[in-house]
């Protein structure tokens, strides 16, 4: 086969073209960004932050608990929500318990990561909570405690207690 053919079986090959090279690239670069982008977990609709959480993983004996209350925290007792929303940590340096407008910047969700602004991660000696059950505990304060509808009768107590 001469140069010149060749070339012309090239040029032809790449007449044939690679989709990706001919059309519009949106929907390849949206393709790309979607297999990169981080997956947010989701708060399972029938989870109860005060009784599926709260109440069996920071409630328990000496800490969070009616009696205990570790640093004046009482997240078992009906009304957790009225006690924790728009409240302000006693030994944190003020910051805000729950905090609607800034769920990120709430000491209630901070002290679930690894490296909590001021001591230990909660809950206390015992596995850290999955990533969707801190998602459950973030919407949960930007709700205002208020939960969604598969949750409302098991969190019933919470409800007018602000």
């Amino acid at each position: 086969m001469s140069a010149r053919g060749a070339l012309l079986a090239l040029a032809a090959l790449l007449g044939t073209g690679c989709p990706g090279l001919l059309g519009d690239p949106a929907p390849y670069v949206a393709a790309r960004l979607d297999a990169t982008a981080p997956v947010t977990p989701k708060c399972p609709v029938a989870l109860s932050v005060t009784a599926d959480l709260f109440a069996p993983r920071c409630a328990t004996a000496g800490c969070h608990d009616p009696i205990a209350r570790a640093a004046g925290l009482d997240l078992r007792s009906p009304g957790v929500a009225g006690r924790v929303i728009g409240g302000r940590s006693t030994r944190c340096a003020g910051l805000p318990l729950a905090d609607p407008f800034d769920p990120d910047g709430s000491l209630l969700l901070l002290k679930l990561f690894a490296e909590p602004p001021c001591g230990d991660r909660m809950p206390l000696r015992a596995p850290a909570l999955s990533a969707a059950e801190v998602e459950c505990v973030r919407a949960w304060i930007t709700a205002r405690g208020q939960l969604p509808e598969a949750s409302v009768a098991t969190d019933a107590s919470d409800d007018g207690a602000r």
